[in-house]
C-alpha cells in the first residue's frame, strides 16, 4: 500500500474498531505513520507485514488502544521509531525484525512486549511505560529508561548488546580483549527459585 495524500496520520489507520486482522501487507513511504491503531481500538492483529520508510512511526498504537499484536513482521527505516505506543494498554511484537536509525520501541504511558524478536538500534522506554523482553529476544543497541519508564529482561535467553539504564535489566560487560568486541549480556535482577526470572505484574508502578 502507498500513502493517501488526504490522510496525514497514517497509510493505514484503524480507529475505534474491534477484532481487526491484517495479513501480508507491504506498506511504504508514509509521511507520518505506516499503520496506526487509535481511539480505543481493541484486538488488532498485524501478521506477516512489511512496513518501511515512514516519516514518523512504522506502527503506532495510541489513545487507549488495547492488545495490538504485531507478528512475524518486518518494520524498518522510520523517521522516529519502528513501533510506538502512546497511552496504549498493550502493544506486543512477536518474532519481529525491528530496525531504524532513530528509536525501535518508543513507549509513553503504555505497556510493550517483545517476544522472540530481533531489535537493531536504540530503544527507549519513557513516561511510566513498561517493556518486557522475553523468549530469546535480542536488542543490538542501548536500552534507555527515563521519566518513570522501566524494562524487564524476562528470561536468561534475552540478549542486550550495549548499555541498559533500566532498573530490571542490568548489563555486565566482560573484560575486553584486543581482538574481541566489547559485549554486554543481560542478567535478571529478580531470579526465581529453580531458574528463570520474575516477570512484571502489569499495572504495578
Amino acid at each position: 500500500m502507498s500513502p493517501d495524500p488526504g490522510n496525514l496520520n497514517a497509510v493505514l489507520r484503524i480507529t475505534s474498531s474491534e477484532r481487526v486482522r491484517m495479513e501480508n501487507l507491504s506498506i511504504a513511504d508514509g509521511a507520518r505513520n505506516g499503520i496506526q491503531g487509535d481511539d480505543a481500538s481493541v484486538l488488532v492483529d498485524i501478521v506477516g507485514c512489511e512496513v518501511t520508510n515512514t516519516g514518523r512511526d512504522g506502527i503506532q498504537a495510541s489513545s487507549g488502544s488495547s492488545v495490538v499484536r504485531v507478528t512475524d513482521s518486518t518494520v524498518t527505516g522510520h523517521g522516529r521509531s519502528a513501533l510506538a505506543a502512546f497511552n496504549a494498554d498493550f502493544l506486543e511484537c512477536v518474532r519481529c525484525d525491528l530496525r531504524t536509525d532513530a528509536f525501535n520501541l518508543l513507549g509513553v504511558d503504555s505497556v510493550l512486549s517483545a517476544v522472540g524478536s530481533s531489535i537493531l538500534g536504540y530503544t527507549v522506554v519513557e513516561e511510566f511505560s513498561e517493556l518486557v523482553l522475553r523468549d530469546g529476544s535480542s536488542l543490538d543497541g542501548d536500552l534507555a529508561c527515563q521519566l518513570g519508564g522501566d524494562a524487564w529482561c524476562g528470561d536468561a535467553s534475552v540478549d542486550v548488546t550495549g548499555t541498559a539504564s533500566c532498573g530490571h535489566c542490568a548489563t555486565l560487560a566482560p573484560a575486553a580483549a584486543a581482538s574481541v568486541i566489547r559485549r554486554a549480556t543481560t542478567r535478571c535482577l529478580a531470579p526465581v527459585h529453580g531458574g528463570g526470572c520474575l516477570a512484571p505484574v502489569w499495572g504495578a508502578r
